[in-house]
């Protein structure tokens, strides 16, 4: 599975776990959605934890901040309906 960002798609750019968990399995690895969060979530915390200090860093010394909100489901969220909107928000 190639994905480089100047030859897919958009939305391939941005496939949610269970997709790619069916594109792995389509070519013979099965890679459980589990295994994938737990990789993003070990190097978001281990490799990527200082590009947060420094971006969190710059955002105080602001006057001001802009945002984007998206609106996402999330599937098993406590206290809510299955397919009810959550909210992402980028600074």
């Amino acid at each position: 599975m190639h994905c480089c960002v100047d030859d897919v798609p958009e939305v391939c750019q941005r496939a949610t776990l269970y997709r790619q968990e069916k594109d792995w399995k389509q070519y013979g690895a099965q890679i459980s959605r589990t295994a994938l969060v737990n990789w993003i979530i070990y190097c978001s915390q281990n490799y990527f934890q200082w590009m947060y200090d420094y971006f969190h860093r710059e955002l105080l010394k602001r006057g001001f901040a802009m945002a984007d909100e998206t609106r996402v489901e999330v599937l098993n969220e406590e206290g809510r309906k299955a397919q009810s909107q959550s909210y992402m928000w980028l600074l």
